[in-house]
Formats: C-alpha cells, structure tokens, sequence
C-alpha cells in the first residue's frame, strides 16, 4: 500500500482481493467461536482439502492491537487446522522475535506475517 491504510476493513479487501485474483478460494460467511468467555469472528477462511485455515488481519498502531491479535490466534489455533496473522504495523511497534514466531507455527500452526509501513 502506498500509503496508511484507514482501517483493517481496507487491509481486509486488498488481501481478499489478492486471493481471489490468485484462485484461492477464500469466504468471509463464517461463524463465530467461543474462546475463554470471548466470542472471536476470524477475517476470513480458506477451505482446502478438508481443511480450514483462519486468516486474521490486524491494523496495528499500539500494543493492545497485538496483545488482541494473539489473543485472537490462539482462538482460532482450537477450531481451525492453521491460522494466518497478519500484523500490519503503521507505527513500528511490532516486536517479536524469530524465535517466539518458530514456537507459534510448532505448537499452534499459527503463522506470522508482520507488515512495517
């Protein structure tokens, strides 16, 4: 993107966008689930060979954003196959170490994107 987006709504339609451009089937009429008393909705699911795959999208300008976003991916790392986070950091706060993204794709099949603006 050439310039900040407005909102996670626009990183959402870009990011559908390209999916389907490359054929890969992606819906956003997904159900809620229920995690620890809170109730989490995922951006988008790609349904492929039986399995599901959550994509989350966050637009991050503090750290509750990315406190929420793992909250999130955990979430998800209960219902669904694999989860795709995808942080997109207007502010330069996102900090996580190689380390901490290797043990999230090991032990929850959570995948990290970070995206610097």
């Amino acid at each position: 993107m050439l310039r900040i987006p407005k909102d996670e709504r626009e990183i959402e339609q870009i990011a559908r966008g390209i999916l389907l451009t490359l054929k890969i089937p992606v819906t956003d009429q997904v159900g809620s689930i229920e995690h620890l008393g809170k109730k989490y909705t995922p951006d988008m699911v790609i349904e492929e060979n039986g399995s599901k795959i959550a994509i989350e999208i966050k637009r991050v300008s503090s750290k509750g954003d990315l406190v929420r976003a793992t909250a999130q991916a955990d979430a998800y790392a209960t219902k669904y196959s694999e989860t795709i986070l995808i942080l997109y950091d207007i502010k330069g706060i996102v900090e996580i170490s190689k380390k901490q993204i290797k043990d999230l794709e090991k032990k929850k099949r959570t995948y990290v994107l970070i995206i610097k603006h």
